[in-house]
């Protein structure tokens, strides 16, 4: 059984970059427990704890349109209501994978 471990997502608002190009879609890899731990030692985390969900996006989105890597610095300027979307999304498909996996014994 191959397990999915990315999935593509679309951005009600997209991402205009410095050029103007707006990007929609992209892509996000399942957040593993080091994305979640090894930003709580990063100083942004430590003054604004909610800077991880950031930093969280930074590490698991893997595309964005054309952008050849997605850093702090672009998700900081996702819009809001993008940004979250794509994080609930990512979350939700970490965690139905998980209740099948307990479902299954496996």
């Amino acid at each position: 059984m191959l397990i999915q471990t990315e999935y593509e997502f679309e951005l009600p608002h997209g991402y205009a970059d410095d050029s103007g190009t707006l990007h929609r879609r992209g892509t996000m890899r399942l957040a593993c427990a080091a994305d979640e731990i090894l930003p709580m030692s990063d100083v942004r985390v430590q003054q604004n704890p909610a800077y991880l969900t950031i930093i969280i996006l930074a590490r698991v989105i893997t595309k964005l349109g054309t952008i050849p890597q997605v850093d702090t610095k672009i998700v900081e300027k996702l819009f809001t209501a993008g940004s979250l979307s794509a994080y609930k999304s990512e979350r939700s498909s970490c965690l139905q994978y998980n209740l099948s996996k307990m479902r299954s014994g496996g």
